[in-house]
C-alpha cells in the first residue's frame, strides 16, 4: 500500500488506487481495494472529519499573530468569514476551549456548546458527555448537553436568586432568551446567545412564578428581539399577563439580521386586571437612541415607565444593576454585603460540579 499525493491536484490524496478528491473517490472501484487500503481510507476520513474543525481554528487564531499574509492564506479555504471565525472561536485557547482541554472522544459540536464557559465548567461538562467505558458513543447528545447546561444553570439562578416575596403594580423584565441561532453552521451571530449571557429557554421563563409577583392590578414592561416575537406571547400568558402595545426601541446603528439589517428592539407594555397609566402623557411609540454594550438598555425607558406609573411597588426582574425607588432582582446583581460589614463583596463564583 502507498499514500502519496494525487497528480491531477496537489491538493487531492491518493491511498493505494484511490485518490480521494473534493468532489469524491476517483480511481476504479467496481474492484475492491485491500482490506489495508480501505482501512486507511477509513481512518484518514474519520480522523478528517472529526478533527478539521480544530484544524482550521488553530490554524486561524495563529494566522492573526503571524501575520496579513498568512490570514489572507487562509481565503483557500473557501469559507465562509462567520464559518472561518467561529472555528477560530471555539479554538480559541483564551476565549474558548484549549489544546489541553479538548477530548478526542466527543464531538467538536460538543465543545462548541461549552466553548463560552469558564475551563471548570468546560472539563465538568465535557466529561457528563463523555462516553461510557467500553462505548463510542456519548453518553449526552449535543442537544442533551444544550438542555442538560440550561437546566444546571436554571437550578443556580433559582438558588442564588430566589425571588422577591413582595408585590408589585410595575414589573419591568429583560428576560435572556434563548436563541436557536444555529450557531453551529456558521450563522451570522456565531458563537450563539451564550457568549453573552446565560440564557431561559421559553419553557424555562414560563415556569417561573412571576405571577406571584404581581398586583391584581398590574403592568409588565418585556423586552423582546424581534425573532422571538410570536413565541414572547407564552411567557406573557404564563405570568399571567395580556398585551396591549409596545414601545420600538431605535437603536440607530445597524445590526446584521438573518432577512434584514435589524436597528430595533421592542419593550411590550402589558397588564393584569386594570393598570392603565397615571399620567396623561402621551410618549412617542419609536425612541431613538443609539446602543452601546451588548443587551444594555437606555435609561429614558426606566424615565417613561416611571413618569407613566410614578406611584406603587416596582420591581426589575433580570437586573443588572440597583436603581432608586425600584427593587432588583437577577443574578448579575452585586452580592449585598453580609451583616455589620461594610464594603459589599463579589458573589464567589458557583461550582458546577
Amino acid at each position: 500500500m502507498t499514500t502519496a499525493i494525487a497528480k491531477n491536484d496537489p491538493r487531492d490524496i491518493s491511498i493505494g488506487g484511490m485518490e480521494l478528491t473534493a468532489v469524491g473517490i476517483a480511481g476504479e472501484l467496481a474492484k475492491p481495494p485491500s482490506v489495508e487500503e480501505f482501512q486507511a481510507s477509513l481512518a484518514f476520513i474519520g480522523r478528517a472529519a472529526g478533527a478539521s474543525n480544530w484544524w482550521i481554528g488553530d490554524l486561524a487564531n495563529h494566522a492573526d499573530k503571524w501575520g496579513d499574509e498568512y490570514v489572507q492564506l487562509l481565503d483557500s479555504l473557501g469559507l465562509e468569514y462567520n464559518t472561518l471565525r467561529e472555528y477560530a472561536r471555539v479554538a480559541s485557547e483564551e476565549r474558548g476551549v484549549s489544546f489541553a482541554m479538548r477530548m478526542a472522544n466527543v464531538s467538536w459540536a460538543h465543545h462548541q456548546v461549552v466553548a463560552a464557559l469558564t475551563p471548570k465548567e468546560q472539563r465538568y461538562w465535557l466529561k457528563k458527555a463523555q462516553p461510557k467505558e467500553g462505548d463510542t458513543t456519548p453518553r449526552l447528545s449535543v442537544r442533551e448537553l444544550k438542555q442538560a447546561i440550561r437546566a444546571k444553570r436554571l437550578e443556580q439562578y433559582r438558588r442564588q436568586c430566589p425571588l422577591p416575596e413582595g408585590k408589585y403594580r410595575v414589573l419591568y423584565a429583560d428576560p435572556p432568551w434563548f436563541y436557536n441561532d444555529k450557531c453551529e453552521a456558521g450563522a451570522v451571530q456565531a458563537g450563539g446567545c451564550e457568549r453573552h449571557y446565560p440564557s431561559m429557554s421559553i419553557a424555562e421563563l414560563c415556569s417561573l412564578p412571576v405571577e406571584e409577583l404581581a398586583l391584581d392590578d398590574s403592568v409588565l414592561f418585556m423586552w423582546v428581539t424581534t425573532p422571538l416575537l410570536e413565541e414572547c406571547f407564552e411567557v406573557i400568558a404564563a405570568w399571567g399577563f395580556t398585551y396591549k402595545t409596545l414601545f420600538v426601541w431605535d437603536k440607530v446603528k445597524h445590526n446584521m439580521g438573518h432577512y434584514n439589517s435589524v436597528r430595533q428592539e421592542l419593550l411590550l407594555l402589558c397588564t393584569r386586571g386594570s393598570c392603565t397609566p397615571d399620567s396623561n402623557t402621551l410618549h412617542d411609540s419609536v425612541v431613538s437612541v443609539e446602543r452601546t454594550t451588548h443587551s444594555t438598555k437606555p435609561d429614558v425607558f426606566y424615565e417613561i415607565i416611571e413618569e407613566m406609573y410614578p406611584t406603587g411597588t416596582r420591581v426589575e426582574l433580570f437586573a443588572r444593576a440597583s436603581r432608586p425607588r425600584w427593587d432588583a432582582w437577577g443574578n448579575e446583581l452585586p452580592a449585598k454585603p453580609p451583616p455589620d460589614s461594610g464594603d459589599a463583596q463579589s458573589a464567589e463564583e458557583v461550582a458546577v460540579a
